[in-house]
């Protein structure tokens, strides 16, 4: 009896572990892993301050939150945004994501002829493209999450955001953004992240405040 209950509970466990690995959301987006479960550890490792995991990247084989950050003009870099996470907080479980690659371009709305603005002239600049790590809540904000972002989809089509990326004026500014998630099967010594250049993606309000901010 005590083996048979054993056997149950081992059933019962890998079963709850199997339904929370496959939970996803919008795209495919999943989280990376659970607190406590060797994942996260290995994650959490590898960003301590000591750099004690560092050596062991292995856990990044098992990571698709890989995606690039910084401008296409200044210190574009590839990060695993649960890592990023947790290096300011090891105990945070939205480190888990789900995380989504938000690639952002920023035009000056009065500036003559924007065609071809995908061209930065770093002598005649009117745009600017800036790649980042987004959470669910940035790119799929609710009511009260685009309320406080100060902005609202409410008059947007989001039904065919991947052809149409999310757009919205501001400060002589015109932004368009997107979100988009690594394939199922993402390597990061194979792949390169899906904001790496212009491509299809469901596109929100990702970045404002930043960009405000900053």
């Amino acid at each position: 009896m005590a083996r048979r209950l054993l056997g149950l509970a081992t059933i019962i466990a890998v079963t709850a572990q199997q339904t929370q690995t496959t939970t996803t959301f919008e795209q495919g987006a999943r989280k990376e892993w659970s607190i406590g479960d060797n994942q996260y550890k290995r994650v959490r490792d590898a960003v301590k301050p000591t750099g004690g995991g560092m050596e062991d990247e292995r856990w990044k084989l098992d990571d698709r939150s890989e995606c690039y950050s910084g401008t296409d003009e200044y210190m574009l870099r590839s990060v695993f945004c649960d890592a990023e996470c947790l290096s300011d907080d090891k105990n945070n479980p939205s480190c888990a994501g789900p995380w989504y690659c938000a690639r952002t371009k920023v035009c000056e709305a009065f500036h003559g002829d924007l065609s071809g603005r995908d061209d930065v002239d770093p002598e005649n600049r009117k745009c600017a493209i800036i790649r980042s790590c987004a959470n669910h809540s940035q790119c799929y904000p609710t009511a009260a999450e685009q309320k406080a972002m100060g902005v609202s989809t409410a008059k947007a089509d989001l039904t065919n955001l991947d052809d149409t990326p999310f757009k919205y004026r501001i400060a002589g500014f015109t932004v368009e953004t997107t979100c988009c998630v690594n394939k199922k099967a993402y390597k990061h010594d194979v792949d390169i992240p899906c904001n790496g250049a212009a491509r299809r993606g469901v596109g929100v309000v990702v970045l404002l405040v930043a960009l405000l901010c900053n």
